[in-house]
């Protein structure tokens, strides 16, 4: 049997945030210890429970501390970020973990976070969401020049220097991408 974890992490508000974190940090090194094969992270910018605002940089930080468990994004909030950051730095992240890494991505379900990053309507956000995880999945396979036209987003390099290495985006170390998974409200 393999068990995993889904750690939204919560803490009382009143709580040190510092030591909230440190708990959080031991928490995923006792599950990889213990043989839990995955630990997903959660995000949130203005939940006073769920305290991680960047998931990527949890995870990068626990890496090195740990030695077999799988790391998850549980989730990327896709509406709140955009692709091309999204999919460099979950790269990077692969890379860093030499293939612990899993992608989640989904959508945020958290009203204020929505109106920090001035979002529209749950709908258009979920479209946002479909639209950012298929330029993500483009943007790890192509090679320039490209443009990639959506309703929300356009990315393009039109021109590359292979010869320099210009225009080359990081791709992740698992192929042809990471496992993936999808938070749905």
């Amino acid at each position: 049997m393999k068990l995993g974890t889904f750690m939204m992490p919560l803490h009382p508000p009143e709580r040190d945030r510092t030591e909230c974190f440190a708990e959080d940090v031991d928490f995923v090194v006792r599950a990889d210890r213990l043989g839990f094969t995955e630990a997903w992270v959660g995000q949130h910018h203005t939940v006073a429970w769920e305290p991680i605002p960047s998931n990527d940089l949890f995870i990068a930080h626990v890496l090195p501390l740990t030695q077999n468990i799988r790391l998850g994004t549980g989730v990327s909030i896709m509406p709140q970020h955009h692709p091309v950051n999204v999919a460099v730095r979950l790269a990077f992240l692969d890379h860093l973990s030499k293939g612990r890494f899993n992608c989640g991505f989904g959508q945020g379900g958290v009203a204020t976070d929505w109106g920090l990053f001035d979002l529209p309507d749950p709908k258009t956000q979920g479209l946002m969401t479909v639209e950012s995880i298929d330029m993500v999945l483009k943007l790890w396979q192509a090679e320039a020049p490209f443009d990639f036209a959506g309703d929300f987003y356009r990315i393009k390099i039109e021109e590359a220097n292979s010869e320099l290495g210009i225009g080359e985006l990081l791709k992740p170390y698992q192929q042809p991408h990471p496992p993936i998974g999808m938070s749905v409200i």
